[in-house]
């Protein structure tokens, strides 16, 4: 048990933007999907108003950001579906404990319903909230396959049975001379042109806000370090980028798009298995596919992870 007084206090997103990035180096479980500049550029492109959210404070030290909002007595996270793969609490591990009670007390007193989703099915929300509120549950929902990453690329290879390692080698010959390179932040109008040629769906999903939205990550994690934007290149032709993160010795595929004209290619899982590749020269640990089980994340040797709901 923790002897720390916490307090928790209701604050904007934006107000305390000194105090979140300091909080966030030494924050345990931490993604790109909780940093400050996700939820403002969040806020501003897609839901287009000025959220609060609440933070825990030892003293005058944030410890804790719940990036969370009360709507209709209902405890939700400040997020869209269509862009949100994964959310979570902010936390300084020395105060877990604190936060998760605070918070516990807090749903208890003021009588609130819960709905958190989507959460990853390690997060000390889906264990302690449970633990501490009696009428919270848990639902398993989406899948979020991901790769654990060895040291050397054929390692890597021979994690894989026969008939992937084979696919993948064949793929990687028939793309011959191709390239991949990084493309900057700025550049990422690339992506979009791909994604909305290859999939009517895509084209559907990037609306202006999404675009501007996706365009302002890319600019800000590029800033920090965190952008993967990356295409695959046959001669001069872009045949496939994709829009990813990395942080922690994880990268998060986050989107792509690959040039139909060259589908026999198969652009889209040559550059992913050119992406795994200089992942791991570079020394990371893990590949995230985030949400969703499509069937090409397998091909890669992916194991399954859950997420859950949290409700009240």
């Amino acid at each position: 048990m923790s002897n720390h007084t916490v307090q928790l206090k209701t604050s904007t997103v934006t107000a305390y933007k000194k105090e979140w990035q300091q909080l966030f180096p030494r924050a345990a479980h931490i993604s790109p999907f909780l940093s400050y500049e996700w939820f403002t550029a969040l806020q501003r492109h897609l839901l287009h108003r000025s959220c609060e959210l609440l933070t825990f404070w030892q003293g005058d030290m944030l410890v804790g950001i719940a990036p969370v909002e009360i709507i209709d007595d209902t405890l939700v996270f400040i997020a869209d579906e269509r862009v949100t793969d994964l959310c979570d609490i902010i936390y300084d591990q020395e105060f877990e404990s604190d936060i998760i009670d605070a918070l516990s007390n807090m749903i208890v007193q003021d009588g609130l319903a819960i709905d958190l989703f989507p959460v990853q099915q390690n997060s000390p929300l889906a264990a302690l909230l449970p633990e501490r509120v009696s009428d919270v549950r848990t639902e398993r929902r989406d899948i979020c396959p991901f790769i654990s990453l060895p040291g050397t690329w054929e390692q890597y290879l021979m994690t894989m049975n026969g008939k992937q390692r084979h696919e993948l080698r064949r793929k990687l010959r028939k793309a011959g001379d191709s390239t991949f390179n990084a493309i900057p932040g700025s550049n990422i109008s690339a992506l979009f042109e791909l994604m909305t040629a290859s999939d009517p769906g895509k084209r559907q999903f990037l609306t202006s806000d999404i675009r501007n939205f996706f365009q302002d990550i890319a600019l800000a994690f590029e800033n920090m370090g965190w952008l993967r934007l990356r295409g695959t290149y046959l001669s001069d032709r872009l045949i496939s980028v994709l829009f990813s993160f990395h942080l922690q010795k994880t990268v998060y595929l986050y989107n792509s798009g690959f040039d139909p004209g060259c589908a026999h290619l198969s652009p889209g899982i040559v550059s992913i298995c050119q992406d795994i590749q200089s992942a791991i020269h570079e020394g990371m640990t893990h590949y995230d596919f985030l949400r969703g089980d499509e069937k090409y994340k397998y091909q890669f040797g992916a194991e399954d992870r859950a997420t859950v709901r949290i409700l009240r």
